[in-house]
C-alpha cells in the first residue's frame, strides 16, 4: 500500500521545486521601467486593472487655463520579472481605457502602476486587482472596487461607491454621499459630511469627526463606533459582530430613538421623544448598544 503515496508525493515535490525556480528565476530577472503618459479629452476614466494598482489625483483644471482640456498626465510604472505585464491604452470617445494583465502562472514581479493627475469633473469606474486604489482630491464621481489591496479616499467630492475584498477602505474629508462595501477589512470614515451607507463583514466600522445628516452601517465582521459633530437626521446602526456606539453633540436635539441588544445593554442617554423627526435605530446581536452625547 505503500508505493500507492510514492506518485502523488512526487508529483508534490516536482510542484513545489518548480515554483520554487520559477519564483526564483523572477527575482533574478526582475526590472522596473518608468514612462510619461499623457491623453487629451477626458470625461471619464475606465480602469481595468487585472495586474495593476492606481493613484489618481484631482486637479482644479478644467481646461479654461493653460493646457488641452481635459489632459491627464502622469507615469506608469512597470515591473516585471519572468513574465512582463500586457498593458493597453485607449479612448474610446471621451472615456480613457487603462487595462492590465499578466499571463504568468508563477510571478513575484508582475504588475502596472499607474500615478494620474485628473481633471476636475472627470468620473473614474473600474477594478484593480493586483493592488490597491488611492484616490485623492477628485471632484468627479467615482465607483470603483479592488480585490488585490484597499481602497483610500482622501478630500473628494463627488459621490464614491467603493468597494473592496481586497483590504479596508478608508475615507478622509469626503464631502458627497458615500457608499462603502469592504469584506476584505474594515471601513473607517472621518469627517465626512454626505450621507453614508456602510457595510463591512471583513471588519468593523468606524466614523469620526462627520457631520453627515444620514448615516446607514451595518457590520458583521466587528462592532460599529459613530461620533457625529452635528445633530444628524437619520441614523440606522446595525452589528453582528461587535457592540454599537452612537455619539451625538448635546444641542438640545430630541431623538426618536429605537434600540436594542440581544449581546450586551441597552444605553440610551441622549433626550427622546417619538415624534422628532430625527430618528435613530441602533441594533446589536454582538455586543452591547450606547447611544450617548459627545
Amino acid at each position: 500500500m505503500g508505493k500507492l503515496w510514492l506518485i502523488p508525493v512526487a508529483v508534490v515535490g516536482v510542484a513545489v521545486a518548480a515554483t520554487g525556480s520559477a519564483a526564483a528565476a523572477d527575482l533574478i530577472n526582475s526590472e522596473t521601467t518608468q514612462a510619461p503618459v499623457s491623453f487629451e479629452g477626458v470625461e471619464a476614466i475606465e480602469l481595468d486593472l487585472g495586474a495593476g494598482s492606481g493613484v489618481l489625483t484631482g486637479t482644479d483644471a478644467t481646461g479654461s487655463g493653460p493646457g488641452p482640456r481635459g489632459e491627464v498626465t502622469g507615469t506608469r510604472t512597470e515591473r516585471s520579472g519572468l513574465w512582463k505585464p500586457t498593458v493597453t491604452e485607449w479612448m474610446d470617445g471621451s472615456t480613457l481605457h487603462l487595462k492590465s494583465r499578466c499571463a504568468g502562472w508563477v510571478s513575484i514581479r508582475c504588475d502596472v502602476r499607474y500615478e494620474l493627475t485628473v481633471p476636475a469633473g472627470v468620473r473614474v469606474t473600474g477594478s484593480a486587482s493586483g493592488g490597491g486604489l488611492d484616490l485623492r482630491s477628485l471632484s468627479g464621481d467615482v465607483d470603483v472596487s479592488s480585490s488585490g489591496g484597499g481602497i483610500d479616499a482622501t478630500g473628494t467630492t463627488g459621490a464614491l461607491t467603493l468597494d473592496s475584498s481586497g483590504g479596508g477602505i478608508d475615507v478622509t474629508d469626503a464631502t458627497g454621499p458615500a457608499s462603502l462595501n469592504s469584506s476584505g477589512g474594515g471601513i473607517d470614515v472621518t469627517r465626512a459630511s454626505g450621507a453614508l451607507t456602510l457595510d463591512s463583514s471583513g471588519g468593523g466600522v468606524t466614523v469620526t469627526e462627520s457631520t453627515s445628516s444620514e448615516v446607514v452601517a451595518d457590520a458583521s465582521g466587528g462592532g460599529v463606533t459613530v461620533r457625529l459633530t452635528r445633530s444628524p437626521a437619520s441614523i440606522d446602526l446595525d452589528s453582528s459582530g461587535g457592540g454599537v456606539t452612537l455619539s451625538v453633540p448635546d444641542d438640545g436635539q430630541a431623538y426618536a430613538v429605537d434600540a436594542s441588544s440581544s449581546g450586551g445593554d441597552t444605553k440610551v442617554e441622549v433626550d427622546t421623544a417619538e415624534d422628532s423627526g430625527h430618528r435613530i435605530k441602533a441594533r446589536s446581536s454582538g455586543g452591547g448598544v450606547t447611544i450617548t452625547y459627545g
